[in-house]
């Protein structure tokens, strides 16, 4: 682990010779260069806004506000469409760069196999539940029953319950499809499957065929679904609508075979701030009904055989975060803890779970945070973060834990299992720490279903930088961890992984009383550090979301020409817990883009790269940080890749009208609340900020912009990154390109679009290296 103690001071390079570098893209086929399309100059108005604080009226001028109204539909479209082909014209417009996106899209394509890893079964109501993949590469999910039954027809056998290019097929190009769903009784399957990437989900509900010569008969299918739980009436099943504003609001049960007409509606969340889902506890025998804001909970349970029961609500709503689980006829519940220390384990009785009731069973120590927890019979495997924000695993037995134990208790000294063996055979209460090799905790991992309460062991995956897949289980109750499986990253060209390295760094703040920020950073162990490498530096630090760094084609495409890759994990995140999401959210939220400037110069001060090798990537949320960079410090990098970003944050946070803006409120303010608070979503807004505080000393050196923007997103309309585009079409002279999408979603990309991508970060960066 390496620390930066020290900032260098970035000079700001000539105008002259900045826009040599940086206007020049690549002077020698200048002349050839497709002409930018240009928007109508007549999409200016008005735009004011009314303080609830003090009853006044602010204005001000957005000259590209009509770029989102419908009376601009077709201009903007084929404004839009002109701005795609420009794109995709400058990058691989020639038959040398048309070569390099073949050959990218080739090597991606190439990198995506899973070959030689089977994950584990998953056992549940008597079957072993696994998934493989047919001669064609398509997944099949299926199923084996566990010993021979005298009344089954299958005695173990191979049963297909789901052909995932069957239903491909049936739904075109595109098909998004959730993880299957089982009656308790076994006969029936249910999943929801999203066909143009608008996350409208329908819900398709099946009986099994007895044999695999037979194909499943479709029972019911029902449209606009956001989730969904089955009853345990086998001829029930209970969902979750969205209202206009797409939020999921509505709880209705369906009866197998009838009329969607009569569907009944068991309940509906009316507060805005307030999304509601569905939930089952793992033993099946409760529904959950969660209601949750950015900050707040309730939880209802309802007997999962009679979910037309009133409800019980745990505790209302205002207090606190919480999430709800069922075990041995007890509630155990993870409530938020009052010093912002991230959750802890308590208990309730069934009966009257409210929270004078809760009795703490486990508070983790040292600076661990709980994320979340896995019940089974013979322990809880609780989700925890360690003091550096790296994951670990924590086995906490159940005990009796003592009446009083909810008041503040001291800390008590835990049992660690590191590496692979441990001697431990009753697991206390104050648990046993599972720590994971770092080379998986500093990558993404993820818990597998673990349906049974009976299982021996706790499955998960891990995916890293350098690993596309692998597959580990915990014993129960020892706490040893085995690796199942794992697969390589193959492909052509070959890449030797074994010759980089993933390590965590800290990073010095961008001020004196800023934090250190943790960075975790991908490159070649043998390249010596002169600041002559490209990086590709990622954030997102958003709604307390961790960025996790994953196995990612594209990146071994970067990797393989001397790239080194960055991860910052900036505030507004949830890596070090509760108060790192809040010093980046609401008013602090400047405190993200801060992190990202401090991260570029630390990076620099060690030898990793140059801000004119540097490209900044940011997706969804975010986008804003590193649009925000450019408009600040646009010295600092060479250029920004934005994915459907959230640009234009102002006037989307003014309209109560959007999907999401009501919910989005407590992460970023309400501009409409006062003066102090719109203010500072103006400071903050990269849109506003093109138009206003660009100085025409920076103009011209601005960084190059790769944007991406979907007609069919509903999180980030497309309008976000059109009208920073179109910003930055009136002020800058930088090369600017923008892709959008009419048939993909938020999460949706493509080889192509990832292609487009590393073309523009090469030639941004004069790396023409095949």
């Amino acid at each position: 682990m390496r620390f930066s103690g020290t900032r260098i001071r970035v000079d700001r390079q000539s105008p002259l010779a900045i826009r040599r570098y940086l206007l020049g893209w690549s002077l020698k086929d200048q002349t050839s260069r497709p002409i930018p399309p240009t928007l109508p100059d007549n999409l200016g108005q008005e735009v004011s806004v009314c303080l609830r604080s003090s009853n006044s009226t602010v204005s001000w001028y957005d000259p590209f506000c009509g770029i989102r109204s419908p009376s601009n539909t077709s201009v903007v479209q084929k404004w839009l469409k002109a701005e795609t082909q420009y794109a995709k014209k400058s990058l691989s417009g020639t038959p040398a760069s048309a070569g390099l996106v073949r050959a990218l899209v080739d090597e991606m394509a190439s990198r995506h196999s899973t070959d030689g890893l089977e994950p584990p079964n998953e056992i549940y109501g008597g079957y072993a539940y696994y998934q493989r993949q047919n001669e064609l590469g398509w997944i099949v999910d299926c199923r084996r029953r566990i010993g021979v039954g005298a009344n089954s027809t299958w005695d173990g056998r191979e049963q297909v319950l789901r052909d995932w290019k069957v239903i491909s097929d049936e739904c075109g190009s595109f098909a998004d499809m959730s993880p299957l769903k089982v009656s308790d009784d076994g006969t029936r399957i249910a999943y929801t499957v999203d066909t143009i990437g608008d996350e409208a989900y329908r819900l398709h509900i099946e009986e099994v065929a007895n044999s695999n010569v037979e194909t499943n008969k479709r029972l019911d299918i029902i449209d606009d679904v956001w989730s969904f739980q089955w009853s345990s009436q086998r001829d029930e099943i209970l969902y979750v609508r969205r209202d206009e504003k797409l939020r999921p609001c509505e709880l209705w049960l369906h009866r197998i075979g009838s009329a969607r007409t009569d569907d009944e509606r068991l309940f509906f969340e009316s507060d805005e701030a307030f999304y509601f889902d569905l939930g089952k506890t793992k033993d099946g025998a409760l529904l959950t009904l969660n209601s949750h804001s950015k900050s707040t909970s309730e939880v209802a349970i309802v007997p999962a055989d009679t979910p037309r029961k009133t409800p019980v609500v745990i505790e209302p709503r205002g207090k606190c975060q919480y999430f709800v689980e069922h075990h041995a006829n007890h509630l155990y519940i993870l409530p938020t803890q009052d010093d912002g220390n991230g959750f802890k384990l308590v208990r309730a009785p069934v009966e009257d779970p409210c929270m004078k009731n809760w009795i703490t069973v486990f508070t983790p120590v040292n600076g661990c945070r709980i994320e979340d927890a896995d019940f089974f019979n013979s322990c809880v495997v609780v989700h925890v973060r360690n003091s550096l924000g790296l994951r670990e695993f924590c086995l906490v037995g159940y005990g009796q834990p003592d009446p009083s134990a909810h008041q503040p208790e001291a800390p008590i000294e835990s049992t660690t299992v590191a590496g692979h063996q441990s001697n431990v055979s009753k697991i206390p209460t104050s648990g046993i720490y599972v720590e994971l090799p770092q080379s998986i905790s500093l990558g993404t991992v993820q818990p597998a279903a673990n349906s049974s309460s009976f299982a021996s062991s706790f499955r998960f995956s891990s995916s890293t930088p350098l690993c596309p897949a692998s597959d580990w289980s915990i014993d129960l109750p020892t706490g040893i961890l085995k690796e199942l499986g794992s697969t390589k990253c193959g492909g052509s060209p070959h890449f030797a992984d074994t010759l980089y390295c993933t390590e965590r760094l800290f990073l010095s703040g961008q001020g004196p009383g800023d934090p250190q920020i943790p960075v975790t950073v991908v490159s070649h162990t043998m390249h010596p550090m002169t600041s002559t490498r490209p990086a590709l530096v990622c954030i997102y630090g958003a709604y307390g979301q961790s960025l996790e760094p994953q196995f990612d084609p594209a990146h071994i495409c970067l990797l393989r020409r001397g790239w080194s890759i960055a991860y910052c994990h900036a505030r507004g995140g949830g890596e070090l817990g509760q108060a790192w999401h809040e010093s980046g959210r609401h008013v602090h939220k400047m405190n993200t883009t801060k992190d990202l400037c401090a991260t570029i110069i630390g990076l620099c001060d060690l030898g990793y790269t140059t801000p004119s090798k540097v490209i900044c990537r940011g997706a969804s949320a975010g986008g804003l940080p590193v649009a925000a960079l450019c408009n600040e410090y646009p010295d600092l990098l060479a250029g920004a890749v934005l994915r459907v970003p959230y640009l234009d944050i102002l006037t989307s946070l003014l309209d109560t009208s959007l999907p999401l803006t009501i919910h989005e409120h407590e992460e970023w303010g309400d501009p409409a609340s006062d003066e102090a608070t719109l203010q500072s979503i103006q400071a903050l807004c990269p849109v506003q900020n093109v138009f206003t505080k660009a100085k025409e000393d920076t103009i011209d050196h601005y960084p190059h912009i790769f944007a991406t923007g979907s007609m069919l997103d509903e999180r980030v309309q497309y309008w976000h990154p059109a009208k920073f585009v179109a910003a930055l079409r009136a002020k800058s002279h930088s090369n600017t390109f923008l892709v959008t999408s009419t048939d993909t979603g938020h999460f949706d990309r493509t080889l192509e679009s990832d292609a487009l991508e590393i073309a523009f970060c090469l030639r941004t960066v004069e790396d023409d290296t095949p």
